[in-house]
């Protein structure tokens, strides 16, 4: 069995594909690479399940479900490793790829195994509270976020929330009237995507105690790179050696284009854009991210756990 399991959730297009990585430079840490996507994963008959790429299934923090819990554990002891979950988009382009039984062995043999899941938002507060793994949750500015997935052509529909009686009793209820007035244009839905699968782990994240969740900023992480990593690392109490640190420090590009990263969004979307996703996000009360291209202070982003 792994000695420690690590769950790293957050938008899509928010950065977690390189913060996995990061982590992943660790010796003796494994990654696993997206086991809720069900057009490359086999999933369980799961409840609540996951029907579409875009699908955020939700839990609160003291539901008991069985086959979330077995689904989990099944995917940190080794029963999801196909290539798609080792090799992740890359896997066409690999040629010699190792065995069932390697993966396994590798799996048997880490000290650490991450798992990065962009539709487990709704999930990363149970996943604590059931002290199934760390989990670690990446926010990324509003704006960069929903830029990146409309380049992908991502649909972001926000219906699958709006039908769930238990999110809504939880957490949506005082929010529809904004949620119904901020659908009228395609800027304003996705953002209302991007602040309904974020406000839920921030909830937890500010009131947990017992089993807390850390909340990293893209944004810092890219600009304050090392001070961030070492924030993590407390959280996950690991111990880095000088060799890994240099290790690390080789990925990070110089201060400039750190910046030109963090910015370039600014340079690219329409204002209307810009104006429909501040609004509707300040609307729903996440209100850290503005013109700018860092957010504003906001506590969680630099809690010590």
């Amino acid at each position: 069995m792994p000695r420690q399991r690590i769950w790293l959730a957050g938008s899509g297009r928010s950065g977690t594909t390189w913060f996995y990585n990061l982590l992943g430079l660790i010796p003796r840490t494994m990654k696993l690479f997206e086991p809720l996507n069900p057009d490359f994963v086999h999933l369980p008959p799961l409840r609540p399940p996951v029907r579409y790429t875009y699908s955020r299934p939700y839990l609160p923090p003291t539901a008991k479900s069985i086959t979330w819990r077995l689904f989990i554990h099944a995917i940190y002891t080794g029963f999801f490793l196909n290539d798609w979950i080792v090799y992740t988009y890359e896997a066409p382009k690999i040629t010699e790829k190792a065995s069932r039984w390697e993966r396994w062995q590798q799996l048997q043999h880490a000290q650490h195994v991450v798992v990065k899941a962009i539709r487990s938002n709704l999930l990363a507060s149970w996943i604590a509270s059931q002290h199934l793994a760390k989990v670690i949750l990446i926010m990324r500015h509003p704006c960069a976020t929903i830029w990146s997935q409309y380049r992908q052509g991502w649909e972001m529909p926000v219906d699958d929330f709006l039908t769930d009686t238990r999110l809504i009793a939880d957490h949506l209820r005082p929010f529809m009237p904004i949620i119904h007035q901020h659908r009228q244009t395609e800027w304003q839905q996705r953002a209302l995507f991007w602040a309904l699968e974020n406000m839920v782990p921030l909830h937890y994240a500010r009131h947990a105690r017992r089993t807390p969740m850390l909340v990293v900023s893209y944004e810092h992480l890219v600009l304050e790179t090392e001070a961030e990593l070492q924030r993590v690392f407390e959280f996950l109490e690991w111990e880095i050696d000088a060799q890994t640190w240099a290790l690390l420090r080789q990925r990070i590009r110089p201060y400039e284009q750190r910046v030109a990263r963090v910015e370039r969004w600014k340079n690219e979307m329409p204002a209307e854009a810009v104006a429909d996703i501040l609004e509707t996000t300040h609307a729903m009360g996440l209100t850290m991210y503005t013109e700018q291209p860092t957010p504003e202070t906001f506590d969680l982003f630099r809690r010590r756990l």
